[in-house]
């Protein structure tokens, strides 16, 4: 596939959350009904990566506690399937987010609340002292918007490398 992995790796976390409380985490196991998942569970959202590539994500509730998204990334030499699990693991107190694609690829994150926005962090990216050199941002930026941002660190600081927005695009259908 055409695209790198750190960007596949954005666009497949790019299942965002954004604007959710830590207490409203904590205490309710139930994802979809979190301020960002009740604003994206039951829709579909459309970005445009690239010229020639399109990602299309649709997000579920399932079994009541969590939520799965079903993902198509059109690419000049192909699609791209993927699906996703968000879910509260209640071990580490944080949200953990699972992916799986096609081609063959798997990726798990862990994520939290900071501020507005949910950062997520790779785990095979993760040290032991739980220090990264990049993280996903997930940010609500409208009624009908979400922006998905790859960050890296510079010394403290992080500064963004590429963002993608994605825009609602329907129902999301069983």
């Amino acid at each position: 596939m055409m695209y790198s992995r750190s960007c596949l790796g954005v666009v497949l976390l790019a299942i965002g959350f954004a604007a959710v409380a830590q207490e409203d985490a904590s205490s309710n196991k139930r994802i979809a009904a979190l301020p960002w998942f009740s604003h994206v569970t039951g829709f579909c959202w459309r970005s445009q990566l690239s010229e020639q590539t399109k990602d299309r994500q649709c997000f579920r509730e399932q079994f009541g506690r969590v939520v799965r998204v079903g993902q198509q990334i059109a690419q000049p030499d192909g699609v791209l399937n993927a699906d996703s699990l968000y879910a509260w693991d209640p071990r580490i107190g944080k949200l953990r987010h699972v992916f799986w694609a096609s081609d063959g690829a798997f990726e798990s994150a862990t994520g939290w609340i900071e501020g507005d926005a949910l950062i997520l962090y790779l785990d095979r990216e993760t040290d032991a002292r739980g220090e990264v050199p990049a993280r996903t941002v997930l940010r609500k930026t409208g009624p009908d918007r979400y922006s998905a941002s790859r960050e890296g660190r510079e010394g403290t600081r992080w500064r963004e490398q590429f963002s993608f927005v994605y825009e609602r695009d329907g129902r999301a259908t069983d």
